[in-house]
């Protein structure tokens, strides 16, 4: 009994680590990684660690393939609570990236701070017949 106990343990462990990570083969693994919520949709989630800013500036791009609307952009919201970096000298920031469709997934290119490359990655490769959208979004805060 006790040992069925012990696999049933197991089983439900890993379908729950399962279903929040989403693909483990990411580009830059460093900082992002894709996630998916209870009901099925996919954000990615930034990790930066910072040290005595006043101010940060994020930057991130990625490709999909697929053609998107002028309006379809990538969108960054803050998950961190400001005050719990603005007094500390060194702290983790993380953000959301939210994508305009779950059809394509779009995949990082890049992610910068402060003007400061965390990670680079190839864009997607070009596919005769299958066009590709650059995608690009940026979050600023300030805090003194």
């Amino acid at each position: 009994m006790y040992a069925k106990a012990l696999g049933l343990i197991c089983v439900v462990g890993i379908a729950l680590v399962a279903g929040s990570v989403f693909m483990s083969d990411q580009k830059c693994g460093n900082v992002f990684r894709y996630v998916q919520d209870r009901n099925g949709y996919i954000y990615g989630e930034i990790f930066v660690n910072i040290e005595g800013e006043s101010s940060l500036f994020l930057q991130v791009n990625a490709t999909s393939y697929g053609v998107y609307r002028q309006e379809d952009k990538l969108r960054i919201q803050l998950l961190s609570n400001p005050q719990d970096f603005m007094f500390s000298k060194f702290a983790q920031v993380v953000y959301a990236v939210f994508f305009p469709t779950q059809k394509n997934i779009p995949e990082i290119t890049q992610i910068s701070l402060n003007g400061r490359v965390l990670c680079q990655e190839n864009p997607l490769p070009l596919i005769p017949g299958k066009p590709v959208t650059y995608l690009f979004s940026n979050h600023r805060i300030s805090f003194t």
